[in-house]
């Protein structure tokens, strides 16, 4: 299992007729979507703006470790 979480600004909304459903979209869940693929199996990938809030949290420590650059190509949603 791999997971890709980032911070950011969603749209969500139901979508179908005949099946419907809930989605959410927009160029952060492309960039959450981004650190998931590229991720190792077995880790929680996050981008550098999550980790910019968990540093803010004083009474839990993280083990990150940074992994290296995610290239993200296109980020229309």
């Amino acid at each position: 299992m791999r997971i890709g979480i980032h911070t950011g600004t969603v749209i969500g909304g139901i979508i179908g007729t005949e099946i419907v459903r809930y989605d959410i979209y927009g160029p952060d869940v492309m960039i959450a979507n981004k650190f998931e693929e590229k991720g190792q199996t077995g880790h929680i990938h996050i981008s550098e703006s999550t980790k910019d809030i968990l540093d803010q949290d004083k009474k839990s420590s993280y083990n990150i470790v940074p992994h290296g650059k995610v290239r993200i190509d296109k980020l229309n949603a």
